[in-house]
């Protein structure tokens, strides 16, 4: 699925707290974006959305996105943004975008990877009747241990959250449903739908449902709203950032996932980098 790059925007956050990315456009980056990394935005300015500098710089959107699964299988992301940040800032995203109150409704997540574990504990704390669908034996049997409703197929339901490691059966999708994207890829093409509202659009599937989609498709983590703090909001678009820049026409070094980290820790938390 190609991604509109001013669709997915990094929760917005001052310039100077993004350390990190900004390091790596400085110090790991060469040509232009190199050179974007080195120009501060200037005191009250808008900072614009990271893949969108990207774009501009030259490097191939289509491919970082296709690099989602490889950030997704970082240890970074699996041991502190995906069971920490994606659940709750899915969630929360849903919130900002729709208005809606989720307390109550059958919220549907599909795939029990770290992820859709994420967005499940979320769901649930936010009072939500949460279950979660798979058509993996062990995924189900780990959620009903934690206290969900686990299912082989899609019930009738209010809102799906998509992640990677799970197929959405479109034909079992109810009249009106929410579908939203935990990871890049997570949901099938649906092709132009009727824009409702900003980053809702509504679209006919072949079995006569009308579904609405959030923000396109595009991971709802990165769409809208604000909520994981600078610090953890940075490593998040600094791996992704990390994966683009490999696809970037103006070259890269990519740092490596310990030397991101140690970086991530010492510019965030004045811990020593040459301890890491």
């Amino acid at each position: 699925m190609t991604i509109d790059p001013q669709i997915i925007q990094p929760n917005d956050w001052a310039w100077d707290q993004r350390r990190l990315t900004h390091a790596l456009l400085r110090d790991h980056a060469t040509g232009a974006l190199g050179t974007i990394g080195t120009a501060d935005a200037p005191d009250g300015a808008a900072d614009p959305p990271l893949l969108s500098v990207l774009a501009a710089a030259g490097a191939h959107l289509d491919s970082a996105s296709d690099c989602g699964s490889d950030v997704t299988a970082t240890r970074l992301w699996q041991t502190i943004i995906a069971p920490h940040c994606q659940g709750q800032s899915a969630v929360m995203a849903l919130l900002d975008i729709t208005n809606l109150q989720i307390a109550g409704r059958v919220i549907c997540v599909t795939g029990y990877g770290p992820n859709g574990q994420s967005v499940a504990r979320a769901a649930r704390a936010m009072g939500a009747q949460t279950v979660v669908v798979s058509t993996n034996p062990v995924d189900r049997a780990q959620a009903f241990a934690s206290g969900f409703r686990a299912m082989l197929q899609l019930p009738v339901c209010d809102v799906v959250f998509a992640t990677s490691d799970a197929t959405v059966d479109l034909a079992r999708l109810s009249q009106g449903v929410i579908l939203c994207a935990v990871d890049a890829d997570a949901l099938p093409d649906l092709g132009a739908g009727k824009p409702v509202r900003d980053h809702v659009t509504t679209h006919a599937i072949a079995n006569g449902t009308t579904v609405k989609l959030i923000a396109g498709g595009a991971p709802i983590a990165q769409t809208s709203g604000a909520g994981m703090p600078h610090a953890l909001a940075d490593l998040a678009s600094a791996l992704w950032l990390n994966a683009a820049l490999a696809t970037s026409n103006a070259g890269t070094a990519p740092m490596s996932e310990a030397a991101l980290a140690a970086l991530w820790l010492h510019l965030h938390f004045d811990e020593d980098a040459t301890n890491g």
